[in-house]
């Protein structure tokens, strides 16, 4: 009996450092650094240091966001879908929880590790414009299905296809799709983590996601 009680204890602190406390060993870089070299269908990924989602999420990553450009030029923002009902205070033109923010403010205001995967090539002007067509759908449709967890447990027991409420795996999941850098094969597949997948992508359609960076925030900094 105790010696199953060990094993359960090491079992659960093995699992906690994997998700909560064990950090890949990435680059460090400083938002000037990517400045020039963000564009479209670039990655975001997020680490929380003031929560403990990544425990019962499973997944190092616990949220994610696309980047977009309208063009070369542009400012870049991020795409993401987020969850607006546990937040004190939140813009009123994101309580749907679809939310497209100034990258390099959202950056800056983290509480956590941010980490950057940027896409080898860029894509199409005509991919370009079918992520702004698709921003336009999702800010007039779409919102953060605030029953997260019962969604979960939809997909994982009742097969549940993508909708309109989404969370950020799956949202980051039809933007790929949009895209043209994921098959459509993926809108039809049950997959039952969208989060760890988009977190752990690599190869895409005629086109690859290089090396992970952290970005160096001031807001909270790598230890």
């Amino acid at each position: 009996m105790l010696l199953s009680i060990i094993i359960f204890l090491v079992i659960i602190i093995l699992y906690v450092y994997t998700f909560k406390l064990s950090h890949p060993d990435y680059k460090i870089v400083t938002y000037n650094d990517i400045r020039d070299k963000v564009k479209s269908g670039d990655l975001l990924l997020f680490h929380s240091l003031d929560s403990c989602n990544q425990i019962y999420m499973g997944s190092y990553s616990t949220h994610v966001g696309v980047i977009y450009k309208e063009t070369e030029n542009s400012i870049p923002v991020l795409v993401e879908s987020f969850n607006p009902y546990r937040m004190l205070y939140y813009p009123d033109e994101f309580k749907s929880g679809i939310a497209i923010c100034d990258l390099e403010n959202r950056i800056n205001s983290y509480r956590g590790f941010i980490i950057y995967k940027e896409l080898a090539k860029p894509i199409s002007d005509q991919a370009n414009e079918d992520f702004a067509e698709f921003i336009d759908f999702a800010q007039k449709n779409m919102c953060y299905d605030k029953n997260v967890i019962a969604g979960e447990a939809a997909k994982i027991i009742l097969n549940t296809p993508f909708s309109t409420e989404t969370n950020c795996g799956q949202f980051t999941t039809l933007i790929l799709i949009k895209l043209g850098l994921l098959s459509f094969n993926h809108f039809k597949e049950r997959r039952k983590h969208h989060l760890r997948f988009v977190s752990q992508l690599t190869k895409l359609r005629n086109n690859f996601y290089k090396s992970p960076v952290y970005v160096f925030s001031e807001y909270f900094k790598l230890p």
